[in-house]
């Protein structure tokens, strides 16, 4: 009895590719997630941190990875409340302050040109949750896609 299996260097020339495949279209993928991340958030933040919502960078995409920037002095704060209430410079505010924002709030004195942020309100995590959901769906379609091109 003589057995033979024909198509072997096909199916390793397949499994040798396959990684390569995978890390490109995962790459690919990571970076839409991202993007859709990203317009979330530019959606969330709220619009009166001034230099935050400008703070949110694109979305940076490497040879293994993909990566949205978020510079701010008040990033923590917004969306943590990690020391509120706090002071806030008046140039930074967009939106007219209160007309008793001026006073004393929380045991913080009032301060020339400040106003006292009291409230915090989170952009990233929400942003990150409404996505999340998402997340299996793309993988799927990321490993389909990457045995599709591993046959090749």
């Amino acid at each position: 009895m003589k057995l033979e299996i024909k198509g072997l260097s096909k199916v390793n020339n397949m499994v040798s590719k396959l990684p390569q495949e995978l890390e490109f279209n995962t790459t690919a993928e990571a970076s839409n997630f991202l993007k859709n991340v990203r317009k979330r958030m530019l959606l969330r933040v709220p619009v009166d941190t001034g230099e935050l919502k400008s703070g949110i960078g694109n979305v940076v995409k490497g040879k293994n990875y993909a990566r949205i920037t978020i510079q701010g002095k008040y990033l923590l704060r917004q969306e943590e409340g990690i020391g509120m209430p706090h002071y806030m410079l008046i140039s930074l505010v967009k939106q007219k302050p209160h007309p008793r924002a001026k006073q004393a709030a929380g045991g913080l004195p009032p301060k020339r040109g400040m106003v006292i942020a009291r409230r915090y309100t989170p952009f990233v995590t929400p942003s990150l949750d409404s996505e999340i959901h998402k997340l299996p769906q793309m993988l799927q379609k990321v490993t389909k896609k990457a045995i599709a091109g591993a046959k090749r």
